[in-house]
């Protein structure tokens, strides 16, 4: 009878031991992340982080109708076309690089560019700008940032809310569930903030002149697409990935419905570019706070 009553705890004291093994595995695997693949200097980035709540989409079609009223800009002098920076941002992170912007030199340009009076530019102004040769101040800037990865909504979106500076994200919308860039609910409260513009940079950010033509053609249509569709507006912008472009491209852009192309032609945006082949300025190495100055005072 003893020796059954042992065999019995034993048995007992067994299961409970499997059982302790079995929960304590299944907690580990739960912890365990599967570490995303990121581009060169990229932060990682905790997708239990991410802004998962839904947004009221009312609100959004609410912020995309507003449309700028150019009756009160100042004409250009008769016979010049107004020239404008639009400059091109693309990693930002705490540490800087020759691929990467600090975040401590980003909030030093737009604190250079609020005290110097800046007025920066939605898609929809610049494209009055362009198109009517009126500005609505002085000294205009448009920002734009590239690809949409997940640091520009981390790090320069509230300092753009601090300083309430306007800023316009180049998407890739096939690129949403990819933890390095920024997804649907991150633009949607970007879009709803006032501060912030989504356009287009292609469905996929690939090289556009290595693509054949039925390729090319859904590269760029299925972007705008997806984007009117799901941020509820009409996007006009297009921003040629790695610069990728020519004069074909160009016609299949201005066919799917856009406004303006965005290059990283070196210079200033002026209607003598082209609407859809606009010069921008590159901002992707840890520029000097005196060097951006020079580069941006240069231009008004």
């Amino acid at each position: 009878m003893r020796k059954k009553i042992i065999s019995v705890l034993v048995t007992i004291i067994f299961i409970e031991l499997m059982i302790l093994s079995i929960v304590f595995i299944s907690k580990n695997n739960a912890n365990k992340k599967e570490t995303p693949q990121l581009h060169k200097n990229e932060v990682l980035v905790d997708s239990s982080q991410v802004n998962v709540s839904k947004i009221d989409e009312t609100a959004i079609v609410k912020r995309n109708m507003q449309i700028p009223d150019s009756s009160k800009w100042e004409s250009a002098t008769e016979g010049s076309d107004i020239q404008f920076p639009i400059i091109a941002y693309s990693y930002l992170n705490n540490q800087a690089s020759k691929e990467t912007l600090s975040i401590e030199n980003f909030t030093q340009q737009l604190e250079w560019l609020k005290k110097e009076d800046y007025y920066t530019l939605t898609p929809q102004e610049a494209y009055e700008v362009l198109t009517k040769n009126k500005k609505p101040a002085e000294k205009i800037i448009w920002l734009t940032f590239d690809n949409g990865y997940y640091n520009q909504y981390k790090f320069a979106f509230p300092l753009l809310q601090r300083y309430k500076m306007q800023a316009t994200i180049n998407y890739l919308p096939n690129k949403e569930g990819n933890v390095t860039y920024a997804n649907l609910y991150d633009l949607q409260e970007m879009l709803i903030s006032g501060e912030i513009n989504v356009e287009s940079g292609t469905a996929n950010g690939l090289a556009l002149t290595d693509l054949k033509p039925s390729t090319l053609t859904t590269e760029i249509k299925q972007s705008k697409e997806t984007l009117d569709t799901t941020l509820k507006q009409t996007t006009t912008t297009i921003a040629y990935p790695e610069n990728s472009y020519n004069d074909d491209i160009i016609e299949v852009a201005e066919e799917a419905g856009y406004k303006l192309g965005l290059t990283t032609n070196t210079g200033l945006a002026s209607k003598s570019n082209g609407l859809l082949s606009l010069s921008r300025i590159e901002i992707s190495n840890d520029l000097p706070i005196d060097e951006f100055t020079k580069l941006i005072g240069a231009a008004n």
